[in-house]
């Protein structure tokens, strides 16, 4: 499976809407005994072999790149979980999957799951009293190298922030701020590049939530003691990503080129340069300042500011983008310089 498409048949009640599959037939049992379409917990549990993709309000396509997926075994139960919040008793739901497949060999594995959750948080329990504003964190370490393509934050209607990032080497690398909280968007971003993580990260997240009447999605008026939960009118702290085994050569694969001139995606400098990809496994490009003229001089500096590399490019009145191979220089983070005869140019660049 290399894409999966949601829409919801009840937008106002519908909570999220999962999909595993099942190579037990537990599943199916449950559903055979239950005298209705599908079954629910009166029934039994279902069985989970393999998590597939979670959906919530807002949701947008799941695509994975080409000849990534999900592979299904023969004869697999498709099991599709849906949880619906407070009014839809008496409704009829219509929700539909789309599911789109690639076939054949060499399609690599991919994983998807909450990576993030609350047992990653260094300042839990999630319990936000009555008539207040807190702010939680959370942190994991990427124990292998790993590609991520999407995230998904996902909290209820008291959160009103979430931000996630990672660290490593002394550099801090943003991954998604979502400022305002809107519990009906809950896109998955997909990283314009796939998103390499070197093993030893810190992948870490801050939310905040207003549990008070200055918040007009509190759904308690006035408002009570908030506690983690599934329910609707109760709050979580989770993030959900998309990932594979890191290969080489996958920090250049594009996720979305909406934004990109044939280049892959660029991380610009306060002072106009520009490097990426950054982090980097070795090749950087950079990107010239508009102002840069005459002769010009690279150095790459390591952090206790010893000179480790240097060169004078000599660069065409035409050319915009100068190719630097750092394959050579340890893992670390470095201060690249750039300078002419009167300006000089810096920007920090990871090298893993």
């Amino acid at each position: 499976m290399n894409a999966i498409e949601v829409f919801s048949g009840l937008d106002a009640v519908v909570h999220h809407a999962d999909i595993s599959y099942d190579n037990t037939g537990a599943s199916l049992a449950n559903d055979m005994l239950d005298p209705l379409p599908g079954f629910n917990s009166n029934t039994g549990s279902p069985t989970y072999s393999f998590y597939m993709n979670a959906w919530q309000p807002g949701g947008n396509v799941v695509r994975y790149p080409p000849q990534w997926g999900i592979a299904v075994p023969p004869n697999a139960d498709f099991v599709i979980e849906i949880h619906y919040g407070p009014g839809a008793q008496g409704q009829v739901d219509s929700t539909v999957m789309n599911l789109e497949f690639v076939n054949g060999g060499g399609v690599r594995p991919v994983s998807v799951g909450w990576l993030l959750n609350t047992s990653h948080m260094t300042d839990g329990p999630l319990e936000i009293p009555a008539n207040t504003v807190q702010t939680f964190h959370q942190e994991r370490t990427v124990t292998a190298t790993t590609s991520f393509v999407s995230i998904c934050p996902h909290m209820h209607h008291v959160g009103v922030s979430y931000k996630v990032w990672f660290e490593y080497a002394g550099d801090t690398v943003p991954l998604i701020d979502i400022p305002q909280w809107d519990f009906h968007w809950q896109r998955y971003y997909t990283f314009q590049q796939v998103q390499v993580i070197p093993a030893g990260a810190v992948i870490k997240s801050e939310a905040v939530y207003d549990n008070t009447i200055f918040n007009p999605d509190n759904p308690h008026n006035p408002p009570q003691d908030m506690y983690n939960g599934s329910t609707t009118d109760s709050e979580m702290f989770l993030c959900y990503f998309i990932w594979a085994n890191y290969q080489a050569g996958d920090e250049d694969i594009v996720m979305d080129s909406t934004l990109l001139v044939n280049t892959p995606e660029q991380i610009p400098s306060d002072d106009g340069l520009t490097i990426f990809p950054n982090p980097t496994n070795g090749m950087v490009h950079i990107a010239m300042p508009p102002d840069l003229t005459g002769s010009s001089q690279l150095r790459v500096m390591d952090a206790a500011g010893r000179v480790v590399l240097s060169s004078a490019p000599r660069m065409a009145s035409n050319e915009l983008v100068l190719h630097e191979d750092l394959s050579g220089l340890p893992q670390g983070v470095y201060l690249l310089e750039m300078r002419n005869d009167t300006k000089r140019w810096m920007q920090r660049v990871v090298r893993w």
